[in-house]
């Protein structure tokens, strides 16, 4: 079985494109984060970024008048491999998320607004949600194996 599930928020606004096909996708930049206590009892944060493409037609609308940069998402879909090359001829393998068929889908948990505008209680270990969070020019993060930003 292959499937996966995420939450996350969007780190750019959705991009749409024609496939070949002549149908519609939408392609999602989302950012993921773990967090935990080193061995000094010290918070560490990590954020993944993960490509998700959606290429169901009722998907993409729903994701065309829902999604903006910020919005915390669920992603339910299969996870899917590429083989790539750079300029340099270096080979790498790229993962990402693909939202297709019946038990595969996208839904808006809180828009970016509702997030900056909602406190937190004390007793929940993460901070509230800022755009400032996710940064999908971040340095720290090119020298990931999948790469973060859409081209």
């Amino acid at each position: 079985m292959n499937r996966v599930f995420l939450i996350g928020h969007l780190g750019e606004n959705p991009e749409f494109h024609m496939t070949r096909e002549n149908g519609e996708m939408a392609i999602l930049s989302l950012a993921t984060d773990t967090s935990w206590k080193d061995l000094k009892g010290q918070w560490q944060k990590w954020t993944s970024w993960h490509t998700v493409s959606i290429l169901s037609e009722g998907m993409v609308r729903y994701t065309k008048a829902s999604f903006h940069k910020g919005d915390k998402i669920l992603v339910e879909g299969q996870l899917s491999y590429h083989e790539r090359q750079d300029k340099n001829g270096t080979k790498y393998r790229t993962a990402k998320v693909l939202v297709l068929g019946p038990k595969c889908g996208v839904q808006l948990l809180r828009s970016a607004k509702e997030l900056t505008s909602t406190t937190l209680s004390e007793n929940e270990q993460q901070e509230p949600f800022q755009e400032s969070d996710v940064d999908p020019q971040d340095t720290n993060l090119e020298n990931l194996d999948t790469p973060h930003t859409l081209h």
